[in-house]
């Protein structure tokens, strides 16, 4: 006997991010060359400057696939954005997609994206925040909040938002940026919310050390950006921090990412 299904997943269940990617895995690309990243609700489409299917041909096709499947785009929370190398002489654009806002920047799961991947948007916004949850600091110290319970929630409200997701744009930003994020750490020290002066370069190294350890792991979703090295096999080299391949490049912008710059750190 069947039965209509007259409920669906309540809102903020534990179950309803797990059986959204399950109903839209059979969501695919038409290009090979191109890619869809999904999480919880959120797509990601990535095409390529050389591919054998455009962005536009893509976007139609996952409007297509999503009504098939009785589900709706909203377009206008939609953002099209087109990754470029800094100073070019010559920029030629592809066409706009329809009915998509092309930005300079995008928020994309927390992490603030720009065309050039210098970040600059994103450490911006962690001063903005960082400086607000100072001031709560302070007035929770008026409140007669003990100095061991301030340290506690400046690790949880200010230094976890420097943390979140370092190893992904901690690579890209320049030195001014550095410096910024430095004055916080800095001011931090001086506000007394930690015992020691932290640094930009340590917190990268430290976040990058703890998410490399676990990427080496077979079964880690990373995994499959490293491939091993097969001259470590046959000839007796010395030894070196890893057993996997070092990958060549062709621009700086990709020496700086997480994978080249631990691959390259370890060799």
């Amino acid at each position: 006997m069947s039965l209509d299904i007259t409920r669906s997943i309540v809102q903020g269940s534990g179950i309803g991010p797990f059986a959204f990617i399950t109903y839209v895995n059979d969501c695919k690309t038409l290009g090979d060359a191109n890619c869809i990243l999904k999480y919880a609700d959120d797509f990601s489409l990535l095409v390529p400057e050389n591919s054998d299917v455009s962005a536009s041909s893509e976007m139609a096709h996952i409007i297509s696939w999503s009504e098939s499947n009785k589900l709706k785009i909203n377009l206008a929370k939609c953002r099209e954005l087109v990754f470029k190398r800094p100073n070019l002489k010559h920029e030629i654009l592809p066409c706009t997609l329809p009915d998509v806002v092309r930005v300079n920047s995008v928020k994309l799961l927390g992490v603030y994206l720009d065309h050039t991947l210098c970040f600059h948007e994103h450490v911006e916004q962690i001063a903005r925040n960082c400086n607000q949850r100072f001031y709560l600091l302070q007035q929770l110290r008026k409140q007669g909040l003990s100095d061991d319970c301030l340290k506690v929630l400046f690790h949880s409200i200010v230094l976890s938002k420097i943390l979140y997701a370092l190893s992904a744009w901690g690579g890209y930003i320049s030195l001014d940026n550095v410096g910024r994020v430095n004055k916080i750490l800095r001011k931090a020290k001086r506000y007394g919310f930690t015992d020691s002066v932290l640094t930009f370069s340590e917190l990268l190294e430290q976040s990058d050390e703890q998410l490399f350890s676990r990427v080496v792991c077979t079964n880690h979703c990373l995994f499959h950006l490293l491939e091993k090295d097969k001259s470590q096999l046959q000839m007796s080299l010395r030894p070196r921090g890893h057993s996997f391949n070092l990958p060549r490049y062709q621009y700086n912008l990709t020496r700086k990412s997480f994978v080249f710059r631990n691959v390259y750190l370890n060799k």
